[in-house]
C-alpha cells in the first residue's frame, strides 16, 4: 500500500512533539538535535522511517522510544558479534543467541554518554545497551524488560530467585535486593554483572546490577545489598518478536520514502547551484557514509563534479581504498589534498589533540583544503559536504549553507542536513553504492583513526590494528610521563581532553589521582610575550628575519621601523629578545601578537596564504613568507583564525 507523501513531511509531529533545544545540555540529559524518525509496524513487525502509516499494510505505526538524539543505524556484522559476546559473557551462549536471533534486523542507537553507549533495538523496542566502561577498560551490558524476557528462560547464569517479601518491596518501593531476600542463584553471579530477578513462582519481574559475588545454588545467610535494581514490572515482560528479515527487505519497504528524500535533496542541490552559478562544484569526500550519500544525491541532480579528498596520513587503509573504489565506480576525478605539516611533528609541539583542542583538524585538513582551493579554484568553490544536524549542536546550528572562517573561498552546502544515520545507510544500500567496510566491523564514524572524537570503545574494537598504533602508543606514554599521569589515566582516554571535564576529574579523584586543569602545559620551546602599555616584549625569538618579514602584513618595514596608518612601531633586537614599542602598539597589539606567533610557530597549515588577495604570502620550507614587493599590508592574512594561535599550550607565555 502506498503511504501518503504528506506523512513523510513529518506531519506526525503533532502526535509526538519534539522541542529542539539550542542550548548545550549537560551529559546525562536529553540532547534534542532533530526529529525522532524510527517507527515500527506491529502488524508487519517492520521498521519504518518517518511514517505514521505502514507502507506495506496501511496500519498505524508507533514510534520507537530511543534516547535522543535518536540517530539510529543498522547493526552490522561487527556490532552483532560484540553484542553477543557481551551478552554471552553475562548469561551464557544460549542467551546470546536468544538476545539477537539469526536473520533478525537489529538497529543501534548511540546514546549520549562519557564513552560508547549503544542501545540495541529489535522487534520494535530497545532491548538493552552495550556500554564501554572506561574504568574497567571493557564492555558491559545493561538490559531492559524486552531484552530480559528474551533470555530469562535460557540464561545459564545471572538469574536470582527472591522471596515474596523482597519481590513486594522491589515492586512497591523500588527497593534494592538485600541478601536475606535472595533465595537461589542460577549459575552464579559476579559483582558488576547484569542480573535478572524472579519471584517465588519463577516469574521475571525485575532486573539490575549485582553489587556482590554470589555462588550458584542457595544463598547463604548474611547482610547487605546484593542487587541494585534498575527496572521492575508488575506483569511479566513480553519478549518482542524477532523481525526475521534482511536489511534489504527494510530498504524495499521504505523505498518510496527514500526516493522522496532523494528528490528533496536533488531539489536542494539544484537550488543552491542556481544561487552560485559561477562557482565550480566539488563534493568533499571522506570515505564515510555521509559524504557518500551526499555524492549520490549530487550525481542524481545531474552534476558530475570531482571529489575532494584530504589525505591526512592518518586514514584507515580501508578508507583510502574506498576513495579509489568510489572514484572508479562513478568515473570521477579525485582532487587529493595533503598536508605540509606532519602530525607526529605537530604533537611534539602541541601535545595530543583533544576534543576541546583540535589543532590537527586545522593543520591537517582545513589547511590543505585552503591550499588546494587557492591553487585550483582562486575565485572560490561550492562544496557539497555530508554534514548532518544529528551529529552535534554546532552542525545543527550551522544550517544547510554556510561559510567556514577557516576556509576562505569555500561555500559549504549539505543536501542531507536533516537526514538521520538510518536514512543515510538505507539510501546507500538502496543505491548499491560502495560502503566503507569499516562500518560492517562496528565503527560509528570514519575519519582519522585516532581522532579524539572517537570513543575509547571504538579504539578497543579496531584502533590497535592500525599500522601507526605502536608509534602513537609510545608518544602517549611519553606525554603521560611528562604530565605525571598514571597508566590508568591513559586507559580512560584522558589524552582526548585539554581541560578534563568534571566527570573525568571525579573518576580520577575516586582513584586517588589529581588531574591538572590544563593537560597541554609547556610543549617545546614556546615564544614568550609580555605586554606593557606601549610595548610588547618577545622572548625566545629564533627567527628574527622571519619576524621582520611577516611584519610587512601590518605595515612597511624599513630600518627597524614598521610604518602603519596608526603610527610607527620601533623594533629593537637583542639576542633572542625583540621589543616592539611605540605609541601605535596599543592600537595594533592584536596584529603584532599574531605576527609574532605566526612567524615563529607556523604549523604549515596553509590557511594564511589562502587569504592573501595578491599572492604575496606563500608557504615556504620553514613557514609563511611574504614577498615584500607585492605585499600591500592589507592584513587580510591576519584577520582569520590560525591554529598556532588558537591552540597554543598555556605554559611559557602570557597575554
Amino acid at each position: 500500500m502506498r503511504a501518503d507523501p504528506q506523512l513523510w513531511n513529518y506531519s506526525w509531529r503533532t502526535s509526538y512533539p519534539v522541542r529542539l533545544r539550542k542550548e548545550r545540555i549537560l551529559l546525562g540529559r536529553e540532547v534534542r538535535l532533530g526529529e525522532m524518525k524510527l517507527f515500527w509496524c506491529p502488524s508487519c513487525n517492520l521498521p519504518v522511517v518517518a511514517q505514521r502509516i505502514c507502507p506495506r499494510c496501511g496500519e498505524d505505526t508507533r514510534v520507537v522510544r530511543l534516547t535522543p538524539p535518536g540517530d539510529a543505524r543498522p547493526a552490522f556484522e561487527g556490532d552483532i558479534r560484540l553484542i553477543r559476546e557481551v551478552v554471552g559473557r553475562n548469561f551464557g551462549e544460549r542467551a546470546a543467541e536468544a538476545f539477537v536471533r539469526d536473520g533478525e534486523v537489529v538497529f543501534i542507537n548511540r546514546a549520549p554518554s562519557v564513552d560508547l553507549h549503544h542501545e540495541v533495538i529489535a522487534g520494535g523496542e530497545v532491548l538493552g545497551a552495550v556500554i564501554y566502561d572506561l574504568k574497567e577498560g571493557d564492555f558491559r551490558l545493561t538490559l531492559r524488560e524486552g531484552g530480559s524476557a528474551r533470555i530469562v528462560d535460557v540464561a545459564e547464569r545471572g538469574v536470582i530467585t527472591v522471596d515474596g517479601g523482597a519481590a513486594q518491596a522491589i515492586l512497591e518501593r523500588g527497593a534494592s535486593l538485600l541478601r536475606p531476600g535472595a533465595l537461589e542463584v542460577r549459575g552464579g553471579v559476579k559483582k558488576g554483572q547484569e542480573v535478572l530477578l524472579l519471584d517465588p513462582s519463577g516469574r521475571l519481574f525485575a532486573g539490575g546490577r549485582a553489587t556482590a559475588d554470589l555462588p550458584p545454588g542457595e544463598v547463604s545467610p548474611g547482610k547487605g545489598m546484593v542487587v541494585k535494581v534498575r527496572w521492575k514490572s508488575p506483569t511479566s515482560p513480553i519478549p518482542p518478536p524477532p523481525a526475521l528479515m534482511s536489511i534489504q527487505d527494510v530498504v524495499e519497504a521504505n523505498r518510496e520514502y527514500l526516493k522522496y528524500l532523494e528528490q528533496k535533496g536533488v531539489e536542494f542541490v539544484r537550488e543552491v547551484r542556481k544561487k552560485f552559478p559561477r562557482l565550480p562544484v566539488v563534493v568533499s569526500y571522506s570515505g564515510g557514509k555521509d559524504s557518500l550519500a551526499t555524492l549520490l544525491v549530487v550525481l542524481e541532480a545531474g552534476l558530475k563534479p570531482p571529489i575532494l579528498f584530504v589525505n591526512t596520513g592518518l586514514e584507515f587503509p580501508e578508507t583510502l581504498q574506498n576513495v579509489r573504489d568510489v572514484a572508479r565506480r562513478y568515473e570521477l576525478d579525485v582532487l587529493e589534498a595533503t598536508p605540509t605539516a606532519d602530525f607526529y611533528s605537530e604533537i611534539e609541539r602541541f601535545g595530543p589533540p583533544g576534543r576541546d583542542y583540535r589543532f590537527c583538524c586545522k593543520s591537517l585538513k582545513l589547511g590543505p583544503v585552503v591550499k588546494l582551493i587557492g591553487e585550483r579554484f582562486p575565485q572560490g568553490v561550492l562544496s557539497f559536504i555530508g554534514q548532518r544536524r544529528y551529529e552535534s549542536f554546532g552542525r545543527m546550528e550551522k544550517g544547510e549553507v554556510w561559510r567556514n572562517p577557516w576556509v576562505p573561498g569555500q561555500i559549504g552546502a549539505s543536501p542531507i542536513q536533516d537526514w538521520t544515520a538510518l536514512e543515510v545507510f538505507l539510501y546507500i544500500l538502496m543505491k548499491g553504492a560502495p560502503l566503507n567496510p569499516l562500518y560492517r566491523r562496528g565503527l560509528d564514524r570514519i575519519g582519522c583513526w585516532l581522532c579524539p572524537a572517537t570513543d575509547m570503545g571504538d579504539l578497543e574494537v579496531i584502533g590497535g590494528e592500525h599500522p601507526h598504533w605502536e608509534r602513537w602508543s609510545e608518544f602517549l606514554a611519553r606525554w603521560a610521563e611528562r604530565e605525571s599521569l598514571p597508566k590508568e589515566a591513559l586507559r580512560w582516554g584522558t589524552w582526548r581532553y585539554r581541560r578534563p571535564p568534571g566527570w573525568l576529574r571525579e573518576m580520577a579523584r575516586r582513584e586517588g589521582i589529581s588531574l591538572p586543569e590544563d593537560l597541554r602545559r609547556g610543549w617545546m620551546g614556546m615564544l614568550e610575550m609580555e605586554e606593557g602599555r606601549d610595548r610588547i616584549v618577545l622572548k625566545g625569538v629564533k627567527d628574527k628575519g622571519r619576524l621582520l618579514n611577516i611584519l610587512y602584513a601590518v605595515g612597511e618595514v624599513k630600518e627597524g621601523v614598521v610604518r602603519t596608518p596608526e603610527g610607527e612601531v620601533l623594533v629593537e633586537v637583542s639576542g633572542q629578545e625583540v621589543v616592539l614599542k611605540g605609541s601605535a602598539v596599543g592600537d595594533l597589539v592584536g596584529f603584532l601578537k599574531s605576527v609574532a606567533i605566526r612567524s615563529q610557530e607556523c604549523v604549515h597549515c596553509g590557511i594564511c596564504p589562502g587569504r592573501c588577495p595578491t599572492g604575496a604570502l606563500t608557504l615556504g620550507p620553514s613557514g609563511i613568507e611574504i614577498d615584500e614587493k607585492t605585499c600591500v599590508s592589507c592584513r587580510h592574512c591576519l584577520l582569520g583564525p590560525c591554529p598556532a594561535e588558537a591552540y597554543r599550550p598555556s605554559r611559557g607565555f602570557s597575554f
